[in-house]
């Protein structure tokens, strides 16, 4: 009997152990810094470019903003030189200087931006921005930039300029006419980004 008693509290310990652990799963997302809060963009430097999918969640996986370009849509701000064809947007003009396609928005709160582009023509790479409260504050991650040889996390605005850099020199150019994923999350002040998958740059925003 004695036995049956001290097996019958040993499982129903295991039990307890196991719902308080279950307790403490949950979100490790964090309140976004003020300072990542906005609007993206898709950009050029000296380079020809197609974007082809742009997705935007917010940390409970809502999607914000989506936009397949399969026809051009009224949140995005861009200038002549880009077109929406085929299912793509595209800024061929290899000598036009920072043209950006831009959606300014300071009320997004994403956590995971996606971005798959290509680069067609040009020394530059690819790049998005996030956190754009308008055209002159914002954050971007610029993608074998600096005529292929950096990728760096870079600031606009007060106390801007260059955050971080990747360590991988492998990640220093992208080939061109090779579609790239780029992926940024955002929890709290931590800015995570991503090459097709792989990790280029892990860094706090102070």
């Amino acid at each position: 009997m004695k036995k049956i008693i001290l097996l019958s509290m040993l499982v129903m310990a295991l039990f307890v152990n196991c719902t308080s652990t279950e307790k403490k799963v949950g979100s490790s997302s964090k309140e976004l810094n003020p300072q990542l809060k906005g609007g993206i963009f898709l950009t050029s430097f000296y380079t020809g470019v197609k974007y082809n999918e742009v997705v935007v969640k917010d940390k409970n996986g809502a999607v914000i903003f989506e936009d397949d370009f399969s026809t051009k849509k009224d949140n995005w701000q861009g200038g002549e030189e880009w077109e929406t064809v085929s299912g793509q947007v595209q800024m061929l003009d290899s000598f036009n200087f920072d043209s950006r396609y831009a959606s300014y928005n300071g009320e997004w709160e994403p956590s995971t931006i996606v971005v798959k582009g290509t680069r067609v023509e040009g020394d530059e790479g690819i790049c998005v921005g996030f956190g754009a409260k308008d055209a002159d504050h914002f954050y971007q991650f610029n993608v074998g930039g600096w005529a292929s040889t950096k990728t760096a996390l870079q600031k606009v605005g007060d106390n801007g300029g260059i955050m971080a850099e990747a360590k991988n020199a492998k990640l220093n150019a992208i080939p061109l006419g090779k579609e790239v994923e780029l992926k940024v999350e955002l929890n709290g002040n931590n800015v995570k980004c991503y090459i097709d998958g792989q990790l280029a740059i892990d860094y706090n925003v102070k």
